[in-house]
Formats: structure tokens, C-alpha cells, sequence
């Protein structure tokens, strides 16, 4: 993805390794990541955010779900049936990384629900492996949203 208002084709819209939990993988090529997803850490958010902010006008990005963990693969001899979660969003540079619990951070969670302020609404419906999630935000009216699969 790059920016072109007021940003040249050499300066791509990444994923920043120094604005990240220690425990999510960047890939090299600052596209892609992964949280760390054993001996615990399965159990722990950890998030990231991109090279370049926005101040006004629309943008958008897209995640592409192409793994799906369950946490008992995890665990041996756990019968924890719960899933390994995603959650998309915005947020204010000087938020947590968890998105959707300050009150400048938006989060669509792959359980399906919407959150801002530490308060979550039910909204899109869950992921599943293979989902693509678009996450609009358009700063000149104040609008944020996100869409499965469109």
C-alpha cells in the first residue's frame, strides 16, 4: 500500500517494527505479521502500527486472514475451545496498541464486534480463515468502518 497525497512512491506505507508489541513477528518486507502463538503467548493481543499516519482526507487498508490457530493445538492435553482472535482498526498515535479501548482507538475484533473506549458492540459477524477485512476511515466527516469480504 503507499500514500500518494504528499508522500512519493519511494516512501511505501508499512508495518512499523519500532511501534509494536514485542511479542508480534513483522515480516521482513514490513508487510505481513503475526503475533507469537505458543508456549503462552496465544493468550496475549499484540499489535502494530504502520510507518505513516494520517491526517486528513479517506484512506483505507485490507487484512487478509490466511492463518487460523486454534489454541488446543497449542496446549497439550487443553480443552480450551476458543479461537485465536484479530482485531483491525484505528487509532491516535499516542493510544495502547489495543485497539478499540481508548477513547481515539477503533477496533473490529474477530469475534464480531466493534469497539471504542473499552466498550464493544456486536458487529459484522466472526472471521473465519480466508476473511479479507477492509478498514475505511474517512477524516474530512468523521467516518470509520469496516467490511467482511467486499
Amino acid at each position: 500500500y503507499y500514500i500518494t497525497n504528499n508522500l512519493s512512491r519511494m516512501n511505501p506505507v508499512l508495518l512499523d517494527e519500532n511501534s509494536a508489541d514485542l511479542n508480534f513477528i513483522n515480516r521482513a518486507d514490513g508487510l505481513a505479521g503475526h503475533s507469537l502463538s505458543h508456549n503462552g503467548w496465544q493468550y496475549m493481543w499484540a499489535g502494530i502500527r504502520a510507518t505513516h499516519g494520517v491526517l486528513r482526507g479517506k484512506v483505507f487498508y485490507e487484512v487478509h486472514v490466511i492463518n487460523h490457530y486454534k489454541l488446543n493445538e497449542y496446549l497439550e492435553g487443553c480443552d480450551v475451545k476458543a479461537d485465536c482472535n484479530i482485531r483491525v482498526g484505528w487509532s491516535h498515535d499516542h493510544t495502547n496498541l489495543l485497539l478499540g479501548e481508548d477513547s481515539n482507538s477503533y477496533g473490529y475484533d474477530g469475534a464480531g464486534f466493534k469497539g471504542l473506549d473499552s466498550k464493544f458492540d456486536v458487529y459484522g459477524g466472526r472471521l473465519h480463515l480466508h476473511d479479507v477485512i477492509t478498514c475505511y476511515l474517512d477524516l474530512d466527516c468523521g467516518l470509520v468502518s469496516f467490511q467482511k469480504n467486499d
